[in-house]
């Protein structure tokens, strides 16, 4: 399980009222789901992306810093010759949608990637 950081993080997580572990206890689940099984790089990419925005480091969410740093492609790595993050922010989209349609959402919010964005959003379920 990663840090979970205990101070305000991001505006918009106080503002929904949840909880830095709640958002983690959610990053755990769809780790563990079968679709994610067989995605280390998908799992490495959405743990990233949440350890640094509650981290409150938003500046790290960009293309280069999770391609070098979060999927291991070291200080090499460049975002305009590879589409290595596009692809996998690409499918980490895809395997949610997939998740949130087969399960529901077991808590109050989900975990959501919108297009063109690496920086995850965190949506209240409306019942």
């Amino acid at each position: 399980m990663s840090a979970i950081m205990t101070e305000p993080i991001h505006p918009v997580i106080d503002r929904l009222g949840i909880s830095p572990q709640e958002i983690q206890l959610e990053v755990d689940r769809i780790c563990a789901h079968p679709l994610f099984a067989n995605a280390p790089m998908l799992r490495r990419f959405l743990r990233f992306t949440v350890d640094k925005t509650l981290a409150g480091q938003l500046d790290a969410v960009k293309e280069y810093t999770i391609g070098s740093e979060g999927l291991g492609r070291g200080t090499s790595f460049d975002p305009a010759r590879s589409s290595i993050v596009r692809t996998q922010a690409f499918n980490l989209r895809q395997r949610l949608n997939a998740l949130y349609e087969e399960q529901g959402t077991p808590n109050s919010f989900r975990i959501v990637f919108e297009p063109g964005r690496y920086v995850p959003a965190f949506e209240r379920i409306r019942s």
